[in-house]
């Protein structure tokens, strides 16, 4: 299911005796954001599923770039970051070494909106989330494709290869025209769909072996707005012959 735009009222109506139609509007109301809500600061210990626990024996939140490539360069291994904690693998386990959280370092650095026949774009800092970056387009664009969650960092989700919703749509990291890295002596690389096409093609979904993410340039095409189809109560004779 695709939202470009977070703060959402649902019409739902039944079109089929198993399945509801909700149509998509905005509103004024916002959806949950990433930071700043209660139990946020256990992120930095345990993933979101409590199946794993991180370990770390220093935690770093910079607020700058300088920061973080200071908070890089002296960390003690093995160095993880995390994003929202939503993955279920050991991705961000760091038993004894330093764990890495972006999430001060969550700014919109640049958009350009969408034209006929053109494509937007938007770049943001690591820590970005789905939910401020749609909250920034408010109907001037949106993105492709969102995952199931959008208070995921769009860092954390690209990294772990998040696929997003639709069957025809291609993953979230394909939206990616441009990635920043600081690698481990602290100094910046980048890679981008003009410059090194086949590099950006590699160094999407990089697992955090990389380097740390600190900033991303997104497509945003022209706003839309969705259905989404919830079946309910399905059969299984049904579910399978469909």
């Amino acid at each position: 299911m695709l939202i470009p735009r977070v703060g959402l009222l649902g019409i739902a109506r039944r079109t089929h005796p198993f399945v509801t139609r909700t149509s998509y509007r905005t509103s004024s109301h916002a959806a949950a954001v990433s930071r700043g809500v209660r139990g946020y600061e256990q992120t930095l210990e345990r993933n979101w599923g409590g199946n794993v626990r991180f370990g770390a024996a220093q935690v770093h939140e910079p607020r700058t770039l300088a920061e973080l490539q200071s908070s890089v360069r002296d960390a003690a291994a093995p160095c993880r970051v995390v994003g929202r904690g939503h993955s279920f693998s050991p991705v961000a386990e760091c038993a004894g070494g330093t764990l890495l959280s972006l999430h001060r370092m969550n700014q919109i650095l640049d958009f350009e909106a969408p034209a006929a026949g053109r494509l937007g774009c938007i770049t943001v800092q690591g820590g970005t989330t789905y939910t401020e970056i749609a909250r920034f387009l408010d109907g001037r664009g949106a993105l492709r494709n969102l995952p199931s969650c959008p208070q995921f960092t769009v860092a954390g989700a690209i990294a772990t290869g998040t696929h997003g919703s639709g069957v025809h749509i291609q993953g979230l990291a394909c939206d990616v025209r441009m990635i920043e890295f600081v690698r481990g002596d602290g100094s910046l690389v980048s890679y981008s769909r003009e410059e090194s096409p086949e590099l950006l093609e590699g160094a999407r979904v990089h697992l955090g072996c990389l380097g740390v993410v600190t900033r991303l340039t997104l497509d945003v095409v022209p706003y839309f707005e969705v259905s989404a189809y919830r079946y309910d109560d399905v059969p299984l004779e049904t579910a399978i012959e469909a």
